[in-house]
């Protein structure tokens, strides 16, 4: 999984710009807390790392390290629908929201 995740990572790093991108998720209806884990680090690795960096904290934007823990989920939910400053709304659907923000608090806790 580390090795898929590396190389989701590296495609994703290469082929995507911080410009709102939809990610594209496996199916979160299932409810397997792996498949939701990966989706969220798929949805992350496709619309965040680009500007935050791979960790959170290595990226030209914010250090989500710091941000995250911070924000509660409702706050979460606006700044990634809204946009601030220069980060663009990002367009996450409603659906998959939960599994990013689940992705957040468990890698930025």
């Amino acid at each position: 999984m580390t090795n898929r995740l590396l190389a989701t990572l590296v495609l994703s790093l290469s082929l995507l710009a911080c410009d709102g991108g939809k990610a594209d998720t496996a199916d979160t209806d299932t409810g397997d807390v792996d498949t939701e884990a990966e989706s969220g680090a798929e949805m992350f690795s496709a619309t965040c790392a680009n500007c935050h960096g791979p960790n959170g904290n290595d990226g030209s934007a914010p250090d989500l390290t710091v941000a995250v823990p911070g924000l509660d989920d409702s706050a979460l939910e606006t700044l990634i629908n809204e946009g601030q400053g220069y980060m663009p709304p990002q367009d996450i659907d409603a659906a998959d929201l939960p599994v990013l923000i689940a992705h957040l608090r468990a890698t930025f806790p």
